[in-house]
Order: structure tokens, then sequence, then C-alpha cells
């Protein structure tokens, strides 16, 4: 984690030219369907609503079921993701896991920190960073 706060620059080496609006915590269970669960009729909880580099939610389309439903492959299928997609998304999955811990007074060893960290340090090593 140190490594990898310190390695910010190396990390988001490539400028973000267009802000979005992003929800925060972008997640399935707060994705509200309608009766015939065939459309989106809402987006609840935005926990940390804000203007942002537009992947930083993505890393979510892996997490809370998103992996059973292929929401990363689907969502790659429709755009074309930065070429440090990867390396950026395991960052921002450490990071958030750790922020939500933290905001809810939890003790972060119960959460996936570790397993979040080495996919973190993997990819830094990747950019030889």
């Amino acid at each position: 984690m140190d490594k990898a706060y310190k390695s910010y620059d190396d990390i988001f080496y490539l400028p973000i030219t267009k802000a979005c609006l992003v929800h925060g915590d972008y997640n399935t269970w707060n994705i509200m369907l309608n009766q015939e669960l065939t459309d989106v009729v809402a987006v609840i909880d935005p926990f940390n609503c804000c203007w942002a580099d537009p992947e930083i939610d993505l890393y979510q389309l892996n997490n809370a079921n998103g992996a059973y439903f292929s929401l990363i492959e689907r969502y790659k299928k429709k755009r074309q993701l930065s070429e440090n997609f990867n390396l950026k998304n395991s960052f921002y999955e450490l990071f958030t896991e750790i922020m939500h811990f933290y905001d809810a007074g939890k003790d972060i060893t119960k959460s996936n920190i570790l397993i979040e960290a080495k996919h973190l340090k993997e990819h830094m090593l990747l950019h030889s960073i």
C-alpha cells in the first residue's frame, strides 16, 4: 500500500482528459430493476458521487456478483479502456476497500485487503513500478 501510494504518479501516468460524474459505490446491489428484471429504473446509494476518472467505478463490475453477469466484459465491448486500466483498477479496488472499512469504523483485517494488495502488486510489477 505504501509503495502504491508513493507511486501514484507512475500508476496514473495517463491524463484524464474528461471527468465524468461517477457513483462512487457502483455495484449490482445499488442498481434497481423493473418488476420484469429487464430494465434499470434507478441507481441508489451514491456513496461518493463526484466528478472523476470514468474508470474509477469499473472495479465494482467484478464485485458484488458483477462477475457472474460478466459486466466488465460487456462494458469492454461498448467502450475502450485506457492502456493502464488494470493497474488503475487494482489501485481503485484496494484503496476504496480501505476507505469503506475506515468510514464504517470496521477492522480492515476482516476485508479482502490482502488479496487486493496482491493484485495491485502484480499489476505494478507488470508496469515495472
